[in-house]
C-alpha cells in the first residue's frame, strides 16, 4: 500500500503538511466505487502520523451519522497488507479506539464478521491473539471457520481443542464454496497435526454416522485412500456427490484414469469458478505420495504437449514432489520458447486456480525446488 510508505516517510521527517492531513480526512470519509481502498488507505496513514482525532472529528454523512468506518475487506476480497498492518499496529490501534475499535470495522456488518476476517492475521501480534481467542470464547461459531481453525492450528498446534473444532467443522456438505472453506482447512490441519489411526476411525464413525455431509470422506480420500470406504465409492463415481467423486477419484483411481480424465477435469475447472479450487488439494496430495503418477502426467505432456498440459502438470508436479533434472531442463528451455513467441499461449493452472499464460506458469515452476 502506498499510502504506508508515504507517510512512514512523513512521519520520520516530522513533517506533516496540512495538505497531507486534509487529503486524509478526504480519503477517510470518501464514498464511490473505490471507496473501500481510499479509507484503508487513509486508515493506515492516520495509525502512522498518530492522526486518531480524524475518526473522532468526523461522522459518515451518508446513512446513520455513526464515527467513520474502516472497511476490512477490498469489495469480496480480503486486503492482507491491511490486515498485517493492523497486526503490527494493533496495541496502539486498540488503546487510541478503546471498547469501540470493532464498531470502526462492522459499520455492514457484525463482529463475529469483522473477527472472522482479523483471525487470518490475529496471529502474529500477541495481544491481538489474546483478544482473539476471547472473541472466540463468545462467538463460538468462529471455531467452525477456515480462519478460526487456521488461527487455532498456530496458537494450540496439536491441542484437544484443535482437533475437537476441526472434527466439528469437517463435519459439513460442502456444498458451496463457503461451506467447503472450513473443510477444506479442517483436512488440512486434521492431518498435518492428527493423523493416526484413531482419526481414520473417527471419520470412519462420522462418514457411517452422518448420511449428508461429505467431509469426514473427503478427509478419508486425502489421508487413507486405500480405506474399504473409499474404495468402495470408486465403482459409483456417477452417481454419488461431484464433490466426493473427485477426492475419491483423484484419491483412489489407477495412474492411467487419472492421466486420461485431468484434462477434462482442467477445462471443467475452467469454466465454473470454483472447481479448480475443489480438486487442487487430492490432486496435488495423490502426485506427492505418488511419484509414478507425477512421471506419467510428465510423460503424456511430452507426447502430446498441448498448451493445457504445459501450463498445468509442470507447476503441479513442482509443487507436489519437486521437477527432476531433466524435467527442470524442459521446463527451462520452453519457458525460453514460450518468450520468444508472439502470442503466449493460456492453459488452466491448478495452482494458481485460474487461467493463465504458459509463461508465467512455467516461470513458477521454475522456482519450485528440485527433487
Amino acid at each position: 500500500m502506498m499510502a504506508i510508505g508515504y507517510y512512514a516517510h512523513l512521519d520520520r521527517s516530522n513533517s506533516l503538511p496540512n495538505e497531507s492531513v486534509e487529503a486524509l480526512i478526504t480519503a477517510a470519509k470518501s464514498y464511490g466505487p473505490d471507496h473501500d481502498d481510499r479509507r484503508q488507505a487513509a486508515f493506515c496513514g492516520s495509525v502512522i502520523v498518530k492522526k486518531f482525532d480524524i475518526y473522532f472529528n468526523n461522522e459518515e454523512s451518508i446513512g446513520d451519522r455513526t464515527g467513520l468506518s474502516i472497511p476490512l475487506e477490498r469489495g469480496l476480497r480480503t486486503n492482507y497488507p491491511l490486515l498485517d498492518f493492523i497486526a503490527a499496529h494493533w496495541t496502539e490501534i486498540k488503546a487510541a479506539f478503546g471498547d469501540g475499535l470493532l464498531q470502526r470495522f462492522t459499520r455492514f456488518s457484525s463482529e463475529i464478521n469483522a473477527w472472522t476476517t482479523l483471525l487470518s492475521l490475529a496471529h502474529q501480534n500477541a495481544e491481538m491473539a489474546s483478544d482473539a481467542e476471547k472473541a472466540m470464547e463468545k462467538y463460538q461459531e468462529l471455531q467452525a471457520t477456515a480462519q478460526g481453525l487456521r488461527f487455532l492450528a498456530k496458537t494450540k498446534p496439536r491441542a484437544p481443542q484443535l482437533r475437537a473444532a476441526a472434527l466439528n467443522a469437517i463435519n459439513s456438505s460442502g456444498a458451496s464454496w463457503v461451506e467447503f472453506l472450513p473443510i477444506d482447512a479442517a483436512c488440512e490441519i486434521l492431518l498435518d497435526q492428527f493423523k493416526d489411526e484413531r482419526l481414520a476411525a473417527d471419520l470412519e464413525d462420522l462418514v457411517r454416522e452422518e448420511r449428508f455431509t461429505n467431509g469426514p470422506m473427503l478427509a478419508l480420500c486425502l489421508g487413507w485412500p486405500e480405506n474399504a470406504l473409499v474404495q468402495g465409492l470408486l465403482a459409483h463415481l456417477n452417481s454419488i456427490d461431484p464433490l466426493v467423486a473427485a477426492y475419491v477419484f483423484f484419491g483412489a483411481a489407477t495412474i492411467d484414469r487419472i492421466v486420461e480424465k485431468l484434462p477434462l477435469q482442467l477445462h471443467r475447472a475452467a469454466h465454473s469458478s470454483y472447481w479448480g479450487r475443489y480438486i487442487r488439494r487430492p490432486l496435488i496430495l495423490r502426485i506427492g505420495r505418488d511419484p509414478e503418477l507425477g512421471a506419467a502426467l510428465y510423460e503424456d505432456m511430452l507426447q502430446n504437449p498441448t498448451p493445457w498440459k504445459k501450463c498445468a502438470y509442470p507447476h503441479a508436479i513442482a509443487r507436489a514432489q519437486g521437477l527432476t533434472e531433466s524435467a527442470r531442463e524442459w521446463v527451462a528451455a520452453e519457458y525460453d520458447r514460450q518468450n520468444s513467441i508472439k502470442h503466449s499461449e493460456f492453459g488452466y493452472d491448478v495452482i494458481y486456480g485460474d487461467l493463465r499464460s504458459v509463461r508465467y506458469s512455467l516461470k513458477d515452476a521454475l522456482r519450485e525446488p528440485l527433487i
